[in-house]
């Protein structure tokens, strides 16, 4: 991406990202706005590599939020919705923030995580996204990730729409490993923890963490049998 204070010929032809950039400054930013940035986005003529550079775009303006803004997981979503290659690229992405979460600030994990939540839940990407994480070297910023989006899949509104989520990576045989860990990871760092006064949920918001997490814990086994001889 240009330094801000390189300033391009007029016969420079403008990149993917300067042209994403200056459709962002134009935007005020909020979810109202979507489906307008959206069609400019499909008006912009990009391809390939291009598109990539979106998601990137996206992602990057995302994280750098001072508070949270739904309007990138909202044009994410429409994005995810109209071809593939935006969620795979979307995908990629992620695992790249994933892997820098060491590095990048609370504010940007919360973010990103946040990020994911609308997209998880919006069916845009599956709860399997989160594979990539080493969930045998757990640390502090990856454990508040996670707890992060699993308490928040958990505890939505819409709890048919959370057990969905858990549904969509119930059967894949190669998803058997990161089933596992998810279940444990609900058991030790959400169920276990849940009573540390550092935790921000009431009485009745711990009863309801609980049985919810029992019906979770039934998707996630429920084909396990089937795996084993």
């Amino acid at each position: 991406m240009p330094r801000l204070e390189e300033k391009p010929s007029n016969k420079t032809v403008p990149t993917a990202d300067q042209k994403l950039l200056e459709l962002a400054r134009q935007q005020r930013m909020n979810t109202d706005d979507y489906m307008d940035a959206f069609e400019k986005l499909q008006h912009l003529g990009l391809k390939g590599q291009q598109e990539r550079e979106i998601v990137h775009v996206l992602l990057a303006c995302c994280l750098q939020e001072k508070t949270y803004n739904p309007y990138y997981a909202v044009l994410g979503q429409k994005l995810c919705d109209t071809d593939r290659k935006y969620q795979l690229s979307i995908q990629f992405s992620v695992w790249d923030k994933i892997k820098e979460l060491d590095s990048i600030s609370k504010q940007s994990t919360t973010n990103l995580a946040q990020f994911l939540i609308h997209l998880i839940m919006e069916k845009g990407l599956a709860l399997s996204v989160l594979k990539v994480i080493q969930f045998s070297e757990l640390n502090k910023h990856t454990v508040r990730f996670m707890r992060q989006i699993l308490l928040s899949i958990i505890m939505n509104a819409d709890f048919q729409s959370s057990l969905e989520v858990f549904h969509r990576i119930s059967k894949p045989p190669k998803l058997h490993m990161f089933r596992e860990s998810v279940r444990l990871f609900i058991q030790h760092f959400l169920i276990k923890n849940a009573g540390k006064k550092s935790e921000v949920l009431s009485k009745e918001e711990l009863i309801t963490l609980k049985e919810r997490a029992q019906e979770v814990e039934k998707i996630l086994t429920l084909h396990e049998s089937k795996l084993k001889f």
